[in-house]
């Protein structure tokens, strides 16, 4: 009889245990955040085939110009030609002498909701300009969530970015939904910025290491990041920066996959 209540014991733990490794189970979205520099060093089609060989469910872009001096064409149009991701949404953040300057997103899935929310500055200097936010809503394997882009203010001086980083905090902070926000914070992990949205959003990085973005071929700081919110309703299962891609922009990409849990 003691042998038999072992046995059943054993079962029963060793069940127990399976059902610990399964884990969460919702929707896996592959990510991708990629400050692409107008695309000037090699070009459009460049940027465009890093984007395909890291394969992005959805990927947020900075640093994008449309029908401009040095890119004359719609940017997004071409990108999801040339990337087979048959939706995108340009982010508008300001006009420049010819054509428009802002942020990007491409998606594999349509967009159920979309929104710019311009994101202005507090100071006066003539090389700070407006940025914006771009929020898009989707939908993967049942699981509604959003994906967001931003690019902020870029000056030493942290009034800025803060006050943008305020306002994504009000546009953000009553979704209905968990929000994935592809961003280049102009901050490092050690400064105000970074650890003011951090507050409110939860970076994707892995064991603490997120890994240099800026500065190709050597990076000096990580200032490009996938992050998400609210924190429980998300978790982060892989996280890289793509080293290999270092000539076609002055930031490297940087890769997320996240389960949106149910």
């Amino acid at each position: 009889m003691i042998l038999v209540g072992f046995l059943l014991t054993s079962c029963s733990k060793s069940d127990s245990e399976e059902i610990d490794e399964i884990g969460p189970t919702g929707a896996t979205v592959k990510t991708m955040t990629y400050n692409i520099y107008a695309a000037q060093k090699q070009g459009i089609e460049a940027i465009a085939q890093v984007i395909k060989k890291n394969d992005p469910d959805l990927v947020g872009l900075q640093e994008v110009e449309v029908n401009s001096q040095n890119q004359d064409f719609d940017t997004g149009k071409r990108l999801s030609e040339l990337t087979g991701m048959p939706y995108y949404y340009f982010v508008k953040a300001r006009d420049l002498d010819k054509g428009e300057y802002g942020n990007l997103i491409l998606s594999k899935f349509p967009f159920n909701e979309k929104a710019t929310y311009l994101l202005d500055v507090l100071t006066s200097e003539s090389n700070a300009y407006i940025r914006a936010l771009g929020m898009v809503k989707v939908t993967k394997d049942d699981k509604d969530f959003y994906f967001s882009v931003t690019h902020l203010d870029h000056l030493s001086d942290n009034a800025n970015r803060l006050h943008q980083i305020d306002l994504i905090h009000e546009h953000t902070k009553g979704l209905d939904a968990p929000i994935i926000l592809s961003a280049d914070l102009n901050a490092k992990p050690t400064e105000e910025g970074y650890k003011t949205i951090t507050q409110w959003f939860t970076v994707g990085c892995l064991n603490g290491y997120c890994g240099f973005t800026a500065g190709t071929p050597k990076p000096d700081g990580v200032i490009d990041y996938l992050m998400f919110a609210p924190q429980d309703a998300v978790v982060a299962q892989a996280y890289h920066v793509d080293y290999s891609s270092y000539v076609q922009s002055d930031h490297f990409p940087v890769m997320a996959t996240f389960l949106i849990k149910n």
